[in-house]
């Protein structure tokens, strides 16, 4: 009896200590998960942020090795033009590199399209779309005969069923005695 008693107190208070701490615990684990999901979206944002950054450092690094191009085509045409070249300041300006462009990221040529994707929603209704065509003139049309009767001929119906009986009449008038 006494072992059973035993048995009881320590498996309420286990689960006691149990619901008690899963009641603390299941929030502040909800807690936990939004703030490194707000971190993980700032990272990404912050990640997009620096992607678009290289991506415009990259195009005007292109849109420069084309001006360096054009510039020594330009320094070619005005030594055949003057019979000399520009200054030394000039030729500086050049990357020492040779104006090739290079792109340290080794990507290859643009591989072939994948598989169609999902249509999308619909999108919104659109404003009423211009007025058609104009129909073709009526013309009025005569009906073939006047003298036609305007309702259908039915068969008759059969008798139906008798109906309710109706009030009870007035009293008739007294009768005349016929006695000769």
């Amino acid at each position: 009896m006494l072992g059973s008693r035993y048995i009881t107190i320590i498996s309420t208070v286990c689960s006691t200590t149990v619901f008690i701490a899963v009641a603390l615990l299941l929030p502040l684990m909800a807690w936990h998960i939004q703030v490194q999901n707000s971190m993980l979206l700032g990272t990404i944002d912050e990640c997009q942020s620096e992607s678009r950054t290289v991506w415009r450092q990259l195009l005007h690094y292109e849109a420069s090795v084309i001006q360096n191009k054009a510039a020594e085509f330009d320094e070619n045409r005005i030594r055949d033009k003057r019979g000399y070249a520009p200054s030394s300041s000039f030729r500086a300006a050049r990357p020492a590199f040779g104006g090739v462009s290079c792109c340290s990221c080794q990507q290859g040529k643009e591989g072939s399209s994948g598989p169609q994707g999902r249509p999308g929603k619909d999108g919104q209704p659109g404003g009423p779309g211009p007025s058609g065509r104009n129909g073709r003139e009526g013309r009025y049309i005569i009906p073939v005969t006047a003298s036609e009767p305007p309702c259908q001929k039915c068969p008759t119906a059969p008798v139906g069923s008798p109906g309710l009986p109706g009030a009870k009449g007035n009293r008739g008038m007294p009768g005349k005695n016929y006695i000769n």
